[in-house]
C-alpha cells in the first residue's frame, strides 16, 4: 500500500492535455466516416453476388461465397472487402486463377457512395434535407432526432443500392429481375409509417403556400389525414408510376426498350416516388430525359444505360435534396405558382422524351450478355498429346472382389 500511494503521488514529467470538444468531434466524426465506407464495401461485396446470381436465378445464400473458377469456399480472412482481394493479389488462393478486379472496384464504388451519402445526412445533421415549411409540424431532421435521421439515410443508401445494382446488372447485358426493387420499396413504406418526418416536405404541403392554412392549428382528424404518411406514400408511388407511364406514352413506339426495361423502371420510379415524394418526381425526370437524348445513334453503336443514368440522376437529386426541392417557390409562392411550376417540369421531360425517343432507331437487338472469364467456372484441361489412355474393364464373375 506504501509503495502505491507513493506511485500515486508523482506526477508525470509530460501532462497530457484533455481532448476538446473538437477534437473529440473530429475523431468520432472519422470513425464514424470509416464505418460508413466499411458498410457501404460490405454491400458492395454483397451486390457482386446479387449481380451474378440474381439473373441466373440462384439462390443469393446457399452456397456461401466461393471462387467462381475452382468452386473453393473462400476462406474468412480473404472475404473482407476490398482488402481480400489485395492480400490475394486478385489471385485465388486455391486453384491460383486470377479474380475478377471488379469486385474490388464495386466494394470501393460503393464505400465511397456510402461515405458520402452518410456524410451529408448524418455528419452534416442532415445538411441535404429540405426544411419543413411552418405549420406542417414535421421535425427537422437532426442528430436530436437519431434514430429518423438514421432511418432516413438507411432508406436512401438500400435505394442506392439497388440502382447500382440494377446499373451493374444493366452493365453485363442481363435482363434485370423486377424482384430486385420490391425490397426498397417494402423498406421505404415501413420507414415512412415508422417516421413521417423522413418526408420533409409533406405531401399535401402546398396548402401552406396560400399562408392561410397551418396544419399545426387544424382539428386533430383533419390534422392527422393531412399530415398521414400513407398520403406521402400513396402520392410518392403514384407520381412515381405516373412518370413510367410518362416513359411508357413516349417512348412506347420503341417496343424493343420498354419490353426489356418497362416493368423494371416502372418499380424503380415507384421506388423513388415513396422515398422521396411526388415534389421531386417531375425534376427527376426531366433531368433523366437529358440524358436519355445522348443515348441515340448508330444502331450498331448505340449504348443504352437508363438504369444507370436513373441511378446518377437520383444519386444528385439526393445530395442536392435541400436546394432543388425549393424551386417551384423560388418561382412562385403561390398554390397557382407552384402547381404551375411542377406542371412546365413535367411538360418539358415529356418534350425532352419524344426528342430522345424520335432520335432512337425504330428496330434494335440487344447485344449477347458479357460473359467475364473470371467469373465463369473453369473447364478441365485436356489430357496431353502423350497420354496414354488405362482401359479399365469390369471384372468377370469368377474373379474375387474387394467388399
Amino acid at each position: 500500500m506504501l509503495i502505491v500511494s507513493l506511485l500515486a503521488g508523482i506526477k508525470p514529467v509530460i501532462e497530457e492535455p484533455f481532448p476538446s470538444a473538437e477534437q473529440i468531434w473530429a475523431i468520432g466524426g472519422a470513425l464514424l466516416a470509416l464505418w460508413f465506407f466499411a458498410i457501404g464495401a460490405s454491400v458492395g461485396s454483397f451486390l457482386n453476388v446479387v449481380v451474378y446470381r440474381l439473373p441466373l436465378g440462384l439462390s443469393l445464400s446457399n452456397p456461401g461465397s466461393r471462387c467462381p473458377r475452382c468452386l473453393h469456399p473462400i476462406r474468412l480472412q480473404h472475404n473482407l472487402p476490398i482488402l481480400g482481394w489485395l492480400m490475394l493479389r486478385g489471385r485465388c488462393a486455391d486453384c491460383q486463377l486470377p479474380i475478377s478486379p471488379r469486385y474490388p472496384r464495386v466494394e470501393f464504388l460503393l464505400g465511397v457512395i456510402f461515405l458520402i451519402v452518410g456524410g451529408m445526412e448524418v455528419l452534416s445533421n442532415g445538411l441535404n434535407f429540405p426544411r419543413p415549411t411552418p405549420g406542417t409540424a414535421r421535425n427537422v431532421l437532426t442528430t436530436l432526432e437519431s434514430k429518423p435521421l438514421g432511418a432516413a439515410a438507411a432508406m436512401h443508401l438500400v435505394l442506392i443500392a439497388t440502382l447500382v445494382c440494377g446499373a451493374l446488372i444493366e452493365f453485363d447485358r442481363q435482363l434485370i429481375p423486377k424482384r430486385l426493387a420490391l425490397p426498397t420499396i417494402l423498406f421505404a413504406i415501413a420507414a415512412s409509417l415508422t417516421w413521417p418526418a423522413l418526408h420533409p416536405i409533406a405531401a399535401l404541403d402546398l396548402l401552406n403556400a396560400t399562408h392561410r392554412l397551418h396544419f399545426v392549428d387544424l382539428p386533430n382528424p383533419s390534422r392527422w389525414i393531412l399530415q398521414s404518411p400513407l398520403i406521402d406514400i400513396a402520392l410518392g408511388g403514384m407520381a412515381g408510376l405516373l412518370a413510367a407511364g410518362l416513359i411508357k406514352f413516349t417512348i412506347g413506339s420503341r417496343q424493343w426498350l420498354w419490353s426489356r426495361y418497362g416493368s423494371i423502371i416502372a418499380l424503380l420510379w415507384i421506388a423513388i416516388g415513396v422515398v422521396f415524394g411526388w415534389q421531386l418526381i417531375p425534376l427527376l425526370l426531366a433531368a433523366w430525359s437529358i440524358l436519355q437524348i445522348s443515348i441515340s445513334g448508330d444502331a450498331e453503336k448505340l449504348s443504352i444505360h437508363p438504369i444507370r443514368d436513373l441511378a446518377l440522376v437520383t444519386l444528385l437529386a439526393m445530395l442536392t435534396w435541400r436546394w432543388i426541392a425549393v424551386y417551384p417557390q423560388v418561382i412562385n409562392p403561390s398554390l397557382i405558382g407552384q402547381l404551375s411550376a411542377y406542371g412546365l417540369v413535367t411538360l418539358l421531360a415529356i418534350a425532352l422524351l419524344s426528342v430522345a425517343t424520335f432520335r432512337l432507331p425504330r428496330e434494335y437487338a440487344f447485344p449477347l450478355p458479357i460473359i467475364d472469364e473470371a467469373f465463369q467456372p473453369t473447364p478441365p484441361a485436356p489430357l496431353p498429346d502423350d497420354a496414354t489412355t488405362i482401359e479399365v474393364s469390369a471384372p468377370s464373375p469368377d474373379e474375387p472382389t474387394l467388399s
